[in-house]
């Protein structure tokens, strides 16, 4: 099972989020992931960077404490997300 690693403490904020998803994600890409929930949403689906025709994954969000008070409920709570009949990816 491909396992990924986020560090928690690279988010500071949306833009450091999307970084460190694109420095885990999308490593080996020509290409980086914009600031779009729908962007990710495509991406966590497996349609591109380390998703892509994976059957499973595992992704560890260490020092995920540290991302979700820097983020905040204020930060995110304006931030839209895909549409919520969307199904979702296998992940563990």
């Amino acid at each position: 099972m491909l396992t990924l690693r986020l560090d928690g403490l690279r988010v500071r904020d949306i833009p450091s989020f999307y970084d460190e998803i694109n420095r885990v994600f999308m490593a080996g890409e020509d290409w980086r992931l914009g600031s779009s929930l729908d962007a990710l949403d495509d991406m966590l689906r497996g349609g591109y960077g380390a998703l892509h025709d994976a059957e499973e994954a595992r992704v560890i969000w260490a020092e995920h404490a540290a991302s979700a008070e820097a983020l905040g409920v204020e930060v995110t709570r304006g931030v839209r997300g895909p549409s919520p009949d969307r199904a979702r990816p296998r992940l563990s």
